[in-house]
């Protein structure tokens, strides 16, 4: 009998022809104290191969008992696995190369809206809003052996709450390790971006009002620099209105500033004032003036608001500027409604006694003269019935052209009445009021209005006395236009 054993599997011998398990075989042997007596065998090979074969039985013991190791380690790690597949924040899924589910954990059933069991066999399509087929429909298209990590955003068609945003996943997509063949697995990771895709679309919904907003609304940092300014606003300044994205608005506006936009003036106000009071009390609003695209001064209202981070500091600023020429214009045409006659300009009968009463002050503080003179067109209502009321219109527009042009600065003209104006002259004696009236009277006597065969106007003149009420100035005053009537009209008569 040979004492030569058959070779062993190289995993079991060293280089020195000695394998780890038959190492530690042997020092177990010799741990345990364990012998048998085999010195009455008659052949040292049998003696060698009872000894062999004692070895071989405790290598087999080592080896079953570190499978038996291997296989609670792998059990545990299974387990961690099934653990992490099933609690873990995102959904997972295993897809076959036609997008079918194969195999689903908790949150990708929550996700997709169904029970697990009602997953397994369906395809993912199934659960993808009409929206995002087309997306979902090149997503699995790309499943192939070799694709590498392929990503996508689909929006689900899972039930949701009345008012609740669609539920909107990011899906990431791996082949499985050994499914790079035809007909392998895939590895899918469902992450929810709902809260995200929403954020995006109320920022695209804030930027569309923002860039629809007929005024300048636009944000700077702390030093002034500007970031955004609105399309409105672009279009205001002579920037172009229309661009692409964010990123090109501030390519356009990188080395702006607030202060750039204002006249000098303004510029200060904004500097010295604005940006100081915003930082204190949280916004400044007030009066300013921008510069248009051409230079001009543009009278605003403006909104200065100081925006701060976590520690308090100032960041920002945002400003909202709303163009008040049409409103200051408004403003001009009610004021010219409210004090001024509407056909011929001059003062209104309300806005006169005003100005009357003012200067009846004055006359009585400083003794100074004043007079005032009653001017009636003769024979007007004749006229508009021969002529007509558009032409009678004309007439008074003429007629207070040339009174404006024989009068002097501080002197005032009020509409009373239809046909009547009254004339106020600071500083003029009576008998200078006569020669006044009586000048008027002639010039328009003599002069020409087109239309018409001419017209004469009938005056009455009268000086303001000291200490005498307005009431009484103005009931002598009629008195002497009365008289000049009963002349016959084209008169000039006074009251002392």
């Amino acid at each position: 009998m040979s004492s030569q054993l058959p070779p062993r599997d190289g995993c079991y011998n060293g280089a020195d022809g000695e394998g780890r398990l038959r190492r530690e075989a042997r020092r177990r042997l010799a741990d345990s104290g364990a012998s048998v007596d085999i010195s009455w065998m008659a052949t040292a090979d049998v003696q060698a191969l009872l000894e062999e074969l004692r070895v071989w039985q405790a290598e087999l013991q080592v080896q079953n008992e570190e499978l038996r190791a291997a296989r609670d380690e792998l059990a545990v790690a299974r387990d961690r696995y099934r653990d992490l597949f099933e609690h873990a924040p995102l959904g997972y899924l295993i897809l076959d190369s036609d997008g079918g589910i194969q195999e689903a954990n908790a949150m990708a059933a929550w996700l997709l809206g169904q029970d697990r069991d009602a997953l397994l066999g369906r395809g993912l399509g199934a659960f993808v809003a009409p929206r995002s087929q087309d997306e979902w429909f090149r997503h699995r298209r790309a499943l192939r052996p070799g694709a590498g990590r392929l990503t996508a955003e689909l929006e689900l068609l899972s039930p949701q709450r009345p008012g609740e945003a669609p539920r909107t996943v990011r899906i990431e997509t791996l082949p499985e390790e050994g499914g790079e063949q035809p007909g392998g697995r895939f590895r899918s990771a469902l992450l929810e971006v709902t809260l995200r895709k929403q954020v995006e679309r109320d920022r695209d919904h804030l930027i569309e009002v923002l860039e629809a907003a007929p005024v300048l609304i636009s944000w700077a940092a702390a030093d002034g620099q500007v970031g955004y300014i609105n399309r409105g606003g672009r279009r205001w300044l002579g920037l172009p209105a229309e661009v692409e994205d964010a990123r090109e608005c501030r390519d356009l506006v990188r080395d702006h500033r607030i202060a750039d936009y204002h006249p000098e003036w303004a510029r200060r106000v904004i500097e010295e004032h604005a940006m100081p009071v915003a930082r204190e009390q949280g916004h400044w609003e007030g009066e300013s003036a921008l510069l248009d695209a051409e230079g001009h001064e543009v009278p605003v209202s403006q909104l200065v608001v100081a925006h701060r981070d976590s520690g308090g500091e100032v960041v920002r600023y945002s400003t909202v500027v709303q163009d008040r020429s049409r409103e200051e214009a408004l403003e001009r045409e009610l004021a010219q409604q409210a004090f001024f006659d509407r056909l011929t300009g001059v003062a209104n009968r309300r806005h006169f006694e005003r100005l009357l009463e003012q200067e009846s002050q004055r006359v009585n503080r400083y003794a100074e003269p004043l007079s005032l003179v009653f001017l009636d067109v003769d024979g007007f209502k004749a006229l508009n019935d021969a002529y007509g009321r558009e032409l009678g219109d004309e007439v008074l527009q003429e007629l207070v052209r040339r009174l404006q042009a024989r009068l002097r600065e501080p002197d005032a003209i009020g509409r009373w009445s239809g046909e009547a104006f009254m004339v106020m002259l600071p500083q003029t004696r009576l008998s200078q009021a006569q020669q006044v009236a009586e000048a008027l009277r002639g010039q328009i006597a003599e002069a020409c209005f087109p239309g018409t065969r001419g017209i004469t106007v009938s005056l009455g003149v009268t000086q303001h006395r000291p200490g005498e009420r307005l009431r009484e100035l103005l009931r002598r005053v009629d008195d002497a236009l009365h008289a000049a009537k009963r002349e016959g009209g084209n008169q000039v008569a006074s009251q002392r």
